[in-house]
C-alpha cells in the first residue's frame, strides 16, 4: 500500500472478497467496526472499501470486476496466510463471524520466541477462520486471529500480519537484512513449518512460512 501521508506508518494490507461491498460495509458498522473509506470504484477492476474492526485492525473489502484477486496462493513468493493480532479477541471473533460469516475453530499452537507472531506464552489462544458454508478446520481455513501479548509494547496497535510462502525461511531472513530490511522474530519452527516475522526496507511488517506440513 502506498502511503501518501508521511506521518502514517507503512504497512501491508489485506482485502477480503465480497459479492456486495455496500452490504458488507453496512454489516461492518452494525457489528461495531469503523468504515474508513466508503465504497469507491477502481475503474473496471472492481470496487473497494476500507474498514477497521472493533480492535482497530484495518482491512480492505474488494468486490471484483475484471480483477478477481489473487491469481496464485501457497506457492513460493505468493500469499499463503493472514491473521489479525488483537487485544480484544472476544469482540473481534464476534465481529468477523457476523460480518463475513467466518466459522471459527480454536487451536493450540506453541508460542514463538518472546511471544512473537501473537502467540500466547502457553500457545493456546489462537483461532482459525473458515469461510461460511465450509466445514471448519485446517483444510478450509483462510486466516486467523491471534492475541497481542505482553511481549509487545502497550502502544502497539492491532493489525493484520500477512504471510508469504518461501522455500528457505532462514535464507529469506538473511536476504531481508541484506536488502535493507530487519528481522522482528528470527526463524522458528511451528507444527506447519518454519516461520519468521520480518520488516521490509520501508518498515512494513510481514511474515514468511516455509511449509513442512498442513497449513494452519
Amino acid at each position: 500500500m502506498c502511503i501518501r501521508d508521511g506521518r502514517m506508518p507503512t504497512a501491508w494490507g489485506v482485502y477480503f472478497s465480497t459479492d456486495d461491498v455496500v452490504a458488507t460495509v453496512a454489516r461492518v458498522r452494525k457489528a461495531g467496526g469503523q468504515v474508513i473509506t466508503d465504497p469507491v470504484r477502481a475503474g473496471r477492476a472492481g470496487v473497494l472499501a476500507q474498514a477497521a474492526d472493533p480492535g482497530g485492525a484495518v482491512f480492505g473489502l474488494w468486490q471484483a470486476g475484471e480483477r478477481a484477486g489473487f491469481e496464485k496462493r501457497n506457492a513460493p513468493g505468493a500469499f499463503c496466510w493472514t491473521e489479525v493480532l488483537t487485544r480484544q479477541p472476544e469482540r473481534v471473533d464476534a465481529f468477523y463471524e457476523q460480518v463475513f460469516g467466518f466459522q471459527g475453530t480454536s487451536l493450540a499452537l506453541p508460542a514463538g520466541p518472546g511471544g512473537s507472531a501473537g502467540r500466547t506464552e502457553d500457545g493456546t489462544d489462537f483461532r482459525m477462520w473458515s469461510p461460511a458454508g465450509t466445514e471448519p478446520g485446517a483444510d478450509t481455513a483462510i486466516g486467523g486471529r491471534a492475541v497481542i501479548t505482553d511481549a509487545y509494547p502497550e502502544m502497539m496497535p492491532s493489525y493484520f500480519l500477512t504471510y508469504f510462502t518461501v522455500t528457505d525461511c532462514d535464507r529469506t531472513a538473511g536476504t531481508t537484512v541484506h536488502l535493507g530490511g530487519r528481522i522482528s522474530a528470527p526463524p522458528f519452527d511451528i507444527p506447519y513449518g518454519r516461520t519468521a516475522v520480518l520488516q521490509d526496507d520501508q518498515g512494513a511488517v510481514f511474515a514468511v512460512l516455509q511449509p513442512t506440513g498442513p497449513r494452519p
